[in-house]
């Protein structure tokens, strides 16, 4: 499955659906796939299944740093929390363990019940 607004199908993998943690605009869930744009690893993440996503750039000397898969758009970075769940921060700009958004997303539901603000903001804090 293609995301709506994608020019061809990817050999990455497919849209998996993601359930958050904290609503967005109204949405409990998210469509997310891994894909490859003019030869840049990217991940892709959408409302829904016929929703423009929006795109994140795979940052490849974070991730060799950090040794997690970091991706980032418009200040927000999305990072690999297990094979099954990202988190996604906002880092407040000068405030090295603030963040203006935190959010948690899983295939899996029962990863969501077990995950609070406290445990997102704490695993990117070891991250940056």
């Amino acid at each position: 499955m293609a995301i709506h607004g994608q020019q061809e199908k990817t050999t990455l993998g497919i849209a998996e659906e993601y359930h958050l943690l904290f609503e967005e605009r109204g949405v409990k869930t998210k469509f997310i796939q891994l894909t490859e744009i003019n030869g840049t690893k990217a991940l892709l993440v959408a409302s829904c299944a016929d929703c423009y996503p929006a795109i994140y750039r795979y940052r490849p000397e974070e991730s060799d740093d950090l040794g997690k898969n970091v991706f980032s758009a418009m200040g927000i970075y999305i990072l690999r929390y297990d094979d099954k769940s990202y988190v996604a921060v906002l880092p407040v700009l000068g405030e090295e363990t603030s963040y203006a958004f935190s959010n948690y997303y899983s295939t899996d539901k029962t990863n969501i019940q077990s995950m609070d603000k406290a445990k997102i903001e704490a695993y990117a804090n070891k991250i940056f």
